[in-house]
């Protein structure tokens, strides 16, 4: 198996090889900054297990054969992570106040420092599959494959057109108060997603303030946007509309703006911004893809790809060989 990447690398979280070929040193201080990795490179092998577990704006969170590897720069907060998990934790590039330093170690109290405690959800007699987050909160997909969303009323588009049913209470009660007008207690059930063609709900994404789901038959429905904001995909707008596409698609991944999809087929296709490369171009050739173009990640006539990942403004590919 194998990792490919392509994007944002101002914190290196796409260099996952300690003393990698961005970081020349001299006396243990870097000379050169990052830069941008701009065409779908391979990052990682594996003779195993290889997953994207969440690529976020400064780190990226890598589960590689049974154990963790961390590259960038993480935030001092809450982790999903377990005590037992962080003992097989790999901190790769840990850039802290100063990208020139490179850590040998974190901690799990260095992991979990945080002024106030996560906030938490209860939902009984409802099982959690999967949560994603957006700028203005979570797109949560249930065990019974209903879709809710979770966040800002200020973006309604957001919702889904959803009616606002809880099953869902939140605890602890604290809730931003500045500015008045942000609430994120407004819970809404995206229904138009409940009954459909092509069969249920199996994963949901979102980049953004543009959400996703897809069905079990590879159909993807998408919403969302906001006034100001550009949209990378044609149509969107409040409802969920399925995305006209060629082929059935695998699997699905959202950026801050731009999407990536796996078809069927076998080809990874994408759309939207390309500014730090994240679509496998240089920016200066295509700094927005209108268009579904089909992305070059450069796989081996022996591999295919089997699932993708996007973090704000970077791309994952994993790939594995065929029988």
């Amino acid at each position: 198996m194998r990792l490919f990447v392509a994007g944002h690398n101002a914190w290196e979280q796409l260099v996952f090889v300690i003393d990698g070929p961005t970081q020349q040193k001299s006396k243990g201080r870097y000379l050169t900054e990052p830069v941008d990795v701009e065409s779908f490179t391979a990052a990682l092998d594996s003779v195993g297990s290889l997953e994207v577990i969440c690529a976020r704006l400064t780190y990226t969170l890598i589960s590689k054969d049974n154990a963790f590897l961390l590259a960038g720069c993480p935030p001092k907060g809450p982790t999903l992570l377990n005590e037992e998990a962080l003992k097989q934790l790999a901190v790769v590039h840990d850039n802290g106040r100063d990208f020139h330093i490179l850590k040998a170690s974190l901690t799990l109290g260095d992991l979990c420092e945080t002024s106030s405690p996560p906030r938490e959800f209860h939902s009984p007699g409802y099982i959690v599959k999967q949560i994603s987050a957006y700028d203005a909160g979570l797109i949560i997909l249930l065990q019974n494959s209903s879709v809710w969303v979770y966040g800002d009323s200020r973006y309604p588009n957001c919702f889904g057109g959803g009616s606002s049913a809880l099953p869902f209470v939140s605890d602890p009660p604290t809730l931003p108060t500045s500015p008045p007008e942000f609430n994120v207690r407004t819970l809404h059930n995206v229904a138009a997603l409940d009954d459909l063609p092509t069969g249920r709900i199996k994963k949901v994404d979102a980049g953004g303030y543009t959400l996703a789901a897809l069905t079990e038959g590879g159909d993807v429905y998408s919403w969302g946007g906001r006034p100001g904001q550009k949209p990378y995909i044609e149509d969107l707008w409040a409802e969920p509309m399925p995305l006209d596409l060629d082929s059935d698609v695998l699997d699905i991944a959202l950026g801050n703006s731009h999407i990536v999809i796996l078809t069927t087929a076998g080809e990874v296709m994408g759309r939207g911004c390309n500014r730090n490369g994240q679509l496998g171009r240089k920016p200066d050739d295509s700094m927005w893809l209108d268009d579904w173009t089909k992305l070059d990640i450069g796989l081996n006539a022996s591999e295919k790809p089997i699932s993708v990942n996007a973090g704000p403004y970077t791309s994952f590919v994993v790939t594995e060989n065929m029988p």
